[in-house]
């Protein structure tokens, strides 16, 4: 899985490309590791921010 495969320094990173300009279809990639593709983002009216990114084990729910 790789979720279990990152370090607290690869979570950080994962945190900052969540402040960049990510597109839906987007592979995202953090210390050369692939962790799947963005499917999902979501702005709610209250400023909550998250960012789903799936592969084919695991969705990976990011709130920067």
């Amino acid at each position: 899985m790789i979720n279990e495969e990152l370090t607290d320094l690869d979570r950080v990173e994962l945190t900052k490309l969540s402040y960049e300009a990510l597109n839906v279809g987007e592979t995202v990639v953090v210390a050369g590791k692939k962790i799947g593709q963005l499917t999902r983002d979501v702005y709610a009216k209250d400023g909550m921010q998250a960012f789903l990114i799936e592969n084919n084990n695991e969705i990976t729910a990011n709130f920067p």
